[in-house]
C-alpha cells in the first residue's frame, strides 16, 4: 500500500508542475545569483519564512517546512541535474516525495534543469518543503492513508483538527 501511495504522490508531483513559482523566493533571489553550488541554494531555501497551509500539500498541513540541508545531511534529499533528453517532453524539473505516515516530508528526490538563477531547482525544492503547485490542478497529493483513517475516526475534515495532531504537533 505504501508503494501505491508513493506512486500516486510522485505521479501527481511529476505531472503537476504547471506554474513556475511554487512559493515566493523573492527574499533569496538576489542571494541565489551568487550561488555556485546546489548546497548554497538549499541553505538559502531553509531561510525562507513558513508559508500558509493553503499553499501546501494536504499531507503537510500543520507541519513546518522540511529542513532541506538537514534532509541532505541525512541522505533523505537527493538532488541532481535532470537528463536533458526530458526537455522535449516539457520537463524542466521533477520531484519525487515520500511523505511521513502522519504528515510532513520524509524524503525527496529532485532533478532540475540548471540556469535562470536556479529557478527550476528552487521550484522543485519548494515541493520538497511541502508546497504544491497552484496552476492547473493536476496534483492529487492528498492526506496519507494513516491521516485519513484518523480523521475519519475522529469525524473531522482537516488533519489539524484531529486530537492526534494536537497531541503530537511539533510546530
Amino acid at each position: 500500500m505504501c508503494d501505491f501511495r508513493a506512486a500516486i504522490i510522485s505521479i501527481a508531483v511529476l505531472s503537476g508542475c504547471t506554474t513556475p513559482i511554487v512559493r515566493d523566493t523573492s527574499l533569496i533571489d538576489e542571494q541565489t545569483k551568487a550561488c555556485e553550488t546546489v548546497d548554497c541554494v538549499i541553505e538559502l531555501m531553509d531561510t525562507l519564512p513558513q508559508g500558509s497551509d493553503s499553499d501546501r500539500f494536504a499531507f503537510c498541513e500543520g507541519y513546518p517546512d522540511a529542513r532541506l540541508a538537514e534532509m541532505k545531511r541525512q541522505n533523505r534529499l537527493d538532488v541532481a541535474m535532470m537528463n536533458p533528453l526530458l526537455l522535449p517532453l516539457g520537463f524542466y524539473g521533477l520531484s519525487y516525495l515520500e511523505p511521513k505516515k502522519y504528515g510532513g516530508i520524509d524524503s525527496c528526490t529532485v532533478r532540475y534543469m540548471p540556469g535562470f538563477n536556479w529557478l527550476f531547482l528552487k521550484h522543485e525544492l519548494s515541493h520538497c518543503q511541502g508546497y504544491a503547485d497552484h496552476g492547473i490542478p493536476l496534483q492529487v497529493a492528498d492526506y496519507t492513508d494513516e491521516q485519513k483513517a484518523i480523521m475519519e475516526r475522529e469525524g473531522v475534515s482537516r488533519w489539524t483538527e484531529t486530537e492526534f495532531f494536537r497531541a503530537h504537533a511539533t510546530r
